[in-house]
């Protein structure tokens, strides 16, 4: 008896998961991500902090699969510290970026409740406020995610590390710096987000 009321129960919940992914639903939700890095090496320093905000609305296009469109804001800082000739030099850097991007998800069910969807994502941001340079950022990544059906509309999705095509220019009153990237980043740093899923 045990056995069946397990096995009904999680049928139930697989189907209560499932029905959050088909065809014409829709989720809004977003995410938080933060990542710290620091070197020091030979009388150099360098400590740089990022954090991005990213509310999503997305809709499902068929079964399992959904686009979603993410308005997004960043907020970094690096600050740089270097024994010269000229004895000490100090940097300190802040940068705002606000900008969007469009997101393609599939959704592959792992048991019940449990989904994991790798993401195609592509964004576009724009250096805001009191940015110490002029930063404009195209940004494409594949990151692998799982996500939680906590109840029938709530999800929690988990993320970590990318596969990822950068490419950013900086702009000061001095100089333009043009900066080209392509990697597997499993240091990016882990982005914890909510879903909500609705008819």
């Amino acid at each position: 008896m045990n056995k069946l009321i397990l096995t009904l129960t999680l049928i139930v919940f697989s189907i209560c998961a499932k029905a959050q992914t088909e065809k014409g639903n829709v989720y809004i939700g977003g995410s938080l991500s933060f990542n710290r890095s620091t070197t020091s090496q030979n009388g150099y320093s360098n400590e740089f902090s990022t954090a991005y905000v990213t509310p999503t609305v997305g809709l499902f296009l068929a079964k399992n699969f959904s686009v979603g469109l993410s308005p997004q804001y960043s907020y970094s800082k690096n600050n740089t510290e270097a024994f010269t000739g000229n004895g000490l030099s100090i940097s300190k850097n802040i940068s705002h970026l606000l900008g969007g991007g469009i997101d393609f998800r599939y959704y592959f069910a792992i048991v019940p409740k449990l989904f994991f969807f790798p993401q195609l994502s592509s964004s576009y941001l724009v250096s805001i406020g009191q940015s110490n340079t002029d930063t404009k950022l195209f940004r494409t990544s594949i990151n692998p995610n799982l996500t939680f059906f906590a109840t029938k509309k709530l999800a929690l999705n988990f993320t970590y590390g990318a596969l990822a095509y950068s490419y950013q220019t900086n702009k000061s009153n001095y100089t333009t710096t043009k900066f080209t990237s392509f990697d597997f980043n499993a240091n990016q740093g882990a982005a914890l987000g909510v879903n909500y899923y609705f008819n």
